[in-house]
């Protein structure tokens, strides 16, 4: 079936950071594609923040999380979307509110996976492959341009960003000069938390590469944290010889994900683990070094055609070919088995591909002289 040019396009991904910030990339392709056309977002109210500002995207539904268990709160929620009359949605959400927003809606066209429930709520179900002809930008960015191939068959544009303004960069100036950094020196963005336990890289391996970092570059270490994290990032100080802890800060309070953002452009390198930050320091042009949990997919998640943007896994650390490593992921269950096969990302290992990077991109060559 032939449909006319979309007047109306409303993207559903409600959470979580990585995967709404990944699927920014969507708006801002469509918007290229229909200039005209009036996209919008629909997503989780902790989440908007890697969505304000985005030029591409007219107008941000937001779900309320903390309400999302209301019924009464669904139903004239629901009711709102089917009031702006869109005549595509876009359901990149595998979730209940996906589901009863495409049904609720009456949009003429709804583009869903076809998968059991939600292959009713749509008009257009696509079956996904595991994955997608590549792109160097990741296969969970790949896969999404997979869903929406009968509106966009050739994207020009599979980018994601957020837009800071100069205010807001400069407000996140203050609180690290409160805090004494040198404006002189530069300044990593040290990631040694996550959501979950398992993506988290052992902090003594962290502590090596900070002294490193320290000894070989001059470098400063903001160590950043979210609601929740922060007496398990304060342990990271304390592992460090008290000689050093001055170029380490890890008392800079952010209140908000475009407070975390705006904080990453005043930084030279972002090493960590990969989780959502880390999609926003790419989202913010940061080059960043991501050490992913055997739970993860380093090609899924990261580009690996960029040079400043790199990721290294647990197969990396064994000269396993990507199958080899696979196979093995395969058989583990996050959390439960795969502690050991994430040591095995040792910390030396770590060192020599960040040094590589820091070097192919000249990133502290006055530093280290």
């Amino acid at each position: 079936m032939k449909y006319p040019s979309p007047k109306k396009i409303l993207v559903i991904q409600t959470h979580d950071i990585g995967d709404v910030m990944l699927s920014t990339a969507l708006c801002n392709a469509l918007k290229d594609a229909y200039p005209q056309a009036q996209v919008d977002m629909m997503t989780m109210s902790h989440c908007a923040g890697v969505v304000e500002s985005n030029p591409n995207i007219t107008e941000i539904i937001i779900l309320d999380k903390k309400r999302r268990d209301s019924l009464r709160y669904v139903y004239e929620f629901l009711m709102s979307i089917r009031a702006r009359k869109y005549d595509v949605i876009v359901n990149m959400q595998g979730q209940i509110v996906g589901l009863l927003t495409c049904l609720f809606s009456r949009s003429s066209r709804r583009i869903g996976e076809n998968k059991f429930p939600w292959r009713y709520a749509h008009s257009d179900n696509m079956v996904l492959p595991g994955s997608a002809e590549p792109s160097g930008e990741g296969n969970a960015v790949d896969v999404r341009f997979a869903m929406i191939a009968s509106l966009l068959p050739k994207p020009t544009n599979r980018i994601y960003k957020i837009w800071l303004s100069e205010a807001e960069l400069q407000a996140a100036a203050q609180p690290l000069r409160e805090a004494g950094v040198d404006s002189d020196k530069p300044l990593i963005a040290f990631a040694v938390n996550a959501r979950d336990a398992y993506k988290q890289w052992p902090l003594e391996y962290f502590a090596q590469i900070a002294c490193w970092l320290m000894d070989t570059y001059g470098l400063q270490i903001y160590v950043f944290f979210g609601p929740g994290e922060e007496e398990y990032s304060k342990r990271l100080k304390r592992l460090i010889p008290e000689d050093k802890r001055y170029l380490m800060f890890d008392d800079i309070r952010t209140r908000s994900i475009r407070e975390l953002a705006a904080m990453f452009p005043h930084c030279a390198l972002y090493v960590g683990n990969d989780t959502g930050p880390r999609h926003i320091a790419q989202a913010v042009g940061l080059p960043a070094f991501a050490i992913v949990s055997p739970a993860s997919n380093k090609w899924g998640w990261a580009p690996w055609d960029n040079p400043r943007y790199r990721a290294v896994d647990s197969g990396d650390a064994l000269g396993l070919s990507s199958d080899e490593w696979l196979a093995i992921r395969s058989k583990l269950r996050a959390g439960v088995n795969d502690a050991d096969w994430f040591a095995k990302l040792d910390a030396d290992f770590v060192q020599a591909r960040v040094q590589e990077m820091i070097e192919e991109l000249e990133l502290f060559a006055e530093s280290a002289d």
